[in-house]
């Protein structure tokens, strides 16, 4: 019994050949892709035609990118495995025939970002460039450049460049 090209093609080992046939169909779907697009594994889009990728950004299995509004990715940005990347949520209050309405708000990741296993980031949350968000995060607001969030609700724990003032002191 043949499952078929598609599953085949969906659930292949992330071999040289797979990364780059999965990294040239999606460069084709997204509205704007950079050169340098590494897609390792199947991932789950929906609405690609709101997805903007900067250069060099790398995609890991199981990532979901829901784009009911824009998601921007900056150059050399890597999201790692089971990201989920949602512009979508409903109103808490309900209107006056008590139903809920969806609302959609943009995502904005800088560039060199490296977004870990298991994050989720939610509508209208914009992180700046050179940001490092820790595995299993929960991002509902804003992270300013060059920092190190972690945790649930996400919190900004340091900054990259701190960091690099530790280093250059402890040698």
């Amino acid at each position: 019994m043949s499952i078929g090209p598609i599953f085949r093609f969906s659930h292949a080992k992330s071999s040289f050949l797979m990364v780059r046939l999965r990294s040239w169909y999606y460069r084709h779907l997204f509205v704007k892709c950079g050169t340098g697009l590494r897609v390792y594994g199947p991932i789950h889009v929906i609405r690609p035609h709101h997805i903007t990728l900067g250069e060099r950004c790398t995609l890991n299995t199981g990532c979901m990118l829901n784009a009911r509004a824009p998601i921007t990715i900056g150059n050399d940005t890597h999201i790692s495995p089971g990201v989920i990347l949602t512009t979508g949520g409903l109103v808490k209050q309900a209107d006056a025939d008590n139903k809920r309405h969806h609302y959609a708000k943009n995502i904005i990741i800088g560039s060199g970002c490296w977004i870990g296993s298991g994050v989720i980031i939610l509508p209208g949350v914009t992180i700046g460039d050179g940001t490092i968000i820790g595995a299993g995060a929960v991002v509902t607001k804003d992270i300013a450049a060059h920092s190190i969030a972690v945790g649930v609700p996400a919190k900004i724990r340091d900054t990259q460049l701190e960091l690099a003032k530790e280093v250059t002191h402890a040698t």
